[in-house]
């Protein structure tokens, strides 16, 4: 009763006392020391503890084993590992059979974090007890901890083929789940877990947790069918294949679980990537079950749920496109939820069944645009001479939103639907849109080599947007030999705030194309059409003027065509070059002009790449020269060197304008026109550009360090940079340096990659840390 009492009102010395007395009276209760070895425990006497155990091993030989397990764990606390060790092996020793003791012995290394003993334990605990789940999960770990993922991943396949307690089986699955889809070995654990959903079908625990590895497994197959290179797509089209043919039934199971939402929502969002087309009648079913109509649910979250799972039933469906529930779908076409009818035109659609014809034509005249767009993504998929002309009239309509326009010309083009020509010819020209770029490809899939004027015309208009389209529609019409492309992704739903997002299916349209290589053959024979596409992109608003300005820029020392041309130009090409730059040169000069300084600048560099010697562009520098602006007068200064380039030497009077403004020109100029200078070489004014070395600008300095050649007295102007006070200075000079043999350039440069700074050691070749 005392010790009952101490236990609830604590007194120093208590109940040890009470304890104490009482063994002394009953010496033979070795409850009582039991007790107080326990109250040892607690107050940290751990000698006293172990006393009184080691009294209680003689007295009763039969509990030694006890004993000694409880010595180790006081040694443990005391932190005494070697005794705690020498007792537990004492005790393993009194029943070697035993796999508890070893697992204690586990138990203790692990406190100890002695994990290869605790390992080398755990594992002899497995060796006497396959079933052991607890030293299974405690010896994963440990594995995991020690980097050998693989094998705790192995520990865990066995618990998940071994384990009785459906809990263990649970919890070992998952965390192999866990684990194997970081080692990217979830396909093996699926090797497991999916016969043994099939011969353990009366424990719902194995079905349960093959779905919860389904829901990681699958999307990330598909976004590797999707994303990966040829080898990985094929990769992971046969590994959706090989899950779809035994799968199905798991996840059908999972579908009808009417107690088990969560699952419901896991198969509806994994089947429909499978592409066992056995699931979408089910599907559909669970789509079309409206909810009972309670009162107590209708608007909450609950309903908002139970209509979400069954739009993405749909939509899985649609995914698999089996014609067969056709009859079960086009009822919903007619639901009052948008999202409903947006699922039906999706499924619809992805079934290619010529049934389906009259319903989507039906839905292009739907009030709302996503309905529209998925209308015209599914009448691509379907071959039937009713779709051509509603297509039609849909990409003529500047009404409609530009996703619903370019969904209907990616349809014309998909169906090769020459009498949607002219239709697309105009959205060339209407919308520089999405519609524009699907048109474009459209285009291409049509073939027609009258179309490809207005495709390269369209190609320089188009105002810093993506070509790729154009160009690979203008290398299909103009001959390059080029098939046509398979149809998109359209099995992709994208989403946006948990609806459907039609800019963006639209935007995945129409999936890879192959790069065209650009012929000079082309150019050479539509120079006229090249001339004329560039001309009327230069009368256009300033984006666009800004996109064809860059593109004629894109080339060092002549005029570039974008992909259109190639690098090496021979004769023929060079005329037809010429020829274009003839046309153009009014409209660039027209720009020369213009309010807006990138513009102006541009322009001066374009007029110096189609500068001829009788077309001079020295006028227009001379003014550029003057202008305002920094960026006008520095492409300026850089179209004297390309002028030099083209004539073979630069006029006298535009050098003399360089040299004066190194001399006497803003900070900004000055690094500009160094630059200039030294691309002149012997033609311009040397001297004083290596007298510009000892500007007080660094960015000057720098300049120079970077445009004259280490030889005579460039090589003094180097050596004397490479002492400079600032680092970036120095750096430049360094590398300058480097592509000299002289020994001077050689020991400087070596001195060098000591510097302190790490910019200077780097460029002089030197370590960077």
């Amino acid at each position: 009763f005392l010790v009952e009492y101490y236990g609830k009102r604590p007194k120093q010395g208590e109940p040890i006392a009470t304890l104490i007395a009482l063994r002394k009276k009953v010496p033979d209760d070795f409850e009582l020391l039991s007790e107080l070895v326990k109250n040892y425990r607690k107050d940290r006497r751990f000698k006293e503890a172990v006393e009184q155990l080691l009294e209680l091993a003689k007295a009763v030989p039969s509990r030694e084993r006890e004993v000694y397990n409880q010595i180790s764990e006081i040694k443990t606390e005391e932190r005494k590992d070697d005794e705690a060790e020498k007792f537990q092996k004492m005790a393993v020793a009194l029943s070697p059979r035993d796999p508890s003791g070893y697992e204690r012995m586990g138990e203790r290394y692990v406190e100890m974090q002695r994990f290869a003993d605790a390992i080398a334990a755990y594992e002899k605990v497995l060796e006497l007890d396959v079933r052991n789940t607890k030293a299974a999960f405690a010896l994963a770990q440990l594995h995991i901890q020690s980097g050998k993922p693989k094998r705790a991943a192995e520990l865990l396949r066995n618990v998940v083929r071994s384990a009785i307690s459906e809990d263990d089986v649970r919890r070992a699955a998952r965390e192999a789940i866990d684990l194997e889809e970081m080692t990217d070995s979830l396909g093996e654990l699926e090797k497991v877990l999916s016969p043994l959903s099939f011969m353990m079908a009366h424990k719902p625990v194995y079905r349960q947790v093959l779905v919860e590895l389904y829901v990681r497994y699958i999307p990330r197959l598909v976004e590797r069918q999707r994303h990966g290179n040829e080898e990985i797509q094929k990769a992971a089209r046969e590994e959706l294949k090989r899950v779809g043919g035994h799968g199905l039934q798991p996840l059908l199971e999972a579908l009808r679980d009417e107690k088990e939402p969560a699952q419901q929502r896991v198969a509806v969002s994994v089947l429909g990537h499978l592409g066992n087309k056995g699931a979408a009648a089910p599907l559909v079913h669970m789509a079309r079950q409206e909810p009972p109509k309670d009162t107590r649910h209708i608007g909450t979250l609950q309903e908002s749920l139970d209509r979400e799972v069954r739009v993405d039933a749909l939509v899985a469906a649609g995914r698999l496109g089996d014609p067969k529930v056709l009859d079960d779908v086009l009822p919903l076409m007619e639901h009052p939820e948008l999202t409903m009818r947006e699922a039906a035109t999706f499924t619809l659609g992805r079934s290619g069944d010529r049934r389906a014809v009259p319903a989507l034509l039906k839905a292009l005249a739907d009030t709302r645009p996503s309905v529209q767009t998925l209308a015209c993504l599914g009448l691509a998929q379907i071959d039937d001479p009713r779709i051509g002309a509603a297509l039609v009239t849909s990409l003529t309509d500047a009404r409609k939103p530009d996703a619903t326009r370019a969904a209907c010309a990616y349809a014309i083009g998909a169906r090769k639907s020459a009498a949607g020509t002219q239709a697309l010819l105009a959205a060339l020209t209407d919308n520089r849109g999405e519609a524009q770029r699907l048109a474009a490809w459209g285009l291409g899939q049509i073939g027609d080599a009258k179309t490809l004027g207005p495709l390269i015309r369209a190609y320089f208009a188009r105002a810093g947007r993506a070509s790729d389209e154009l160009v690979w529609a203008i290398g299909r019409v103009s001959g390059a030999g080029l098939q046509a492309a398979p149809l998109g992704a359209l099995g992709d739903y994208p989403l946006s705030r948990g609806k459907y997002d039609p800019i963006a299916a639209v935007a995945g349209l129409p999936g890879n194309l192959p790069k065209p290589a650009a012929q000079a053959k082309l150019v050479v024979d539509h120079a006229d059409d090249i001339a004329k596409g560039l001309s009327e992109a230069l009368s256009e608003h300033r984006d666009v003027v800004v996109s064809v300005l860059a593109d004629l820029d894109g080339a060092p020392h002549h005029i570039a065509l974008g992909a259109l041309a190639p690098t090496a130009i021979d004769g023929k090409l060079a005329a037809a070059m010429t020829k274009v730059g003839d046309a153009i040169a009014p409209g660039v000069t027209a720009h020369l002009t213009s309010e807006d300084p990138k513009v102006r600048a541009l322009a001066v560099s374009v007029l110096a790449k189609l500068d001829g010697g009788t077309r001079g562009a020295d006028a227009a520098i001379r003014k550029a020269l003057t202008d305002p602006m920094d960026q006008v007068r520095a492409s300026a200064m850089n179209a004297i060197a390309v002028v030099a380039k083209r004539r073979g030497s630069a006029p006298k009077d535009l050098v003399a304008s360089l040299t004066k403004t190194l001399t006497t020109g803003p900070w900004a100029d000055r690094p500009v026109a160094v630059r200039a200078l030294g691309q002149l070489g012997s033609g311009g004014d040397m001297a004083v550009l290596y007298k510009a070395s000892g500007d007080a600008s660094s960015f000057v300095r720098e300049a120079v360090a970077e445009s004259v050649k280490p030889d005579g007295q460039g090589l003094d102007v180097l050596l004397q940079l490479s002492k400079d006070e600032i680092a970036q200075v120095r750096a430049a000079a360094a590398k300058g340096l480097a592509v000299s043999k002289d020994e001077r350039a050689q020991r400087r440069r070596t001195e060098l990659q000591s510097d302190p700074d790490k910019v200077v050691r780097q460029a002089a070749g030197g370590a960077s840390i």
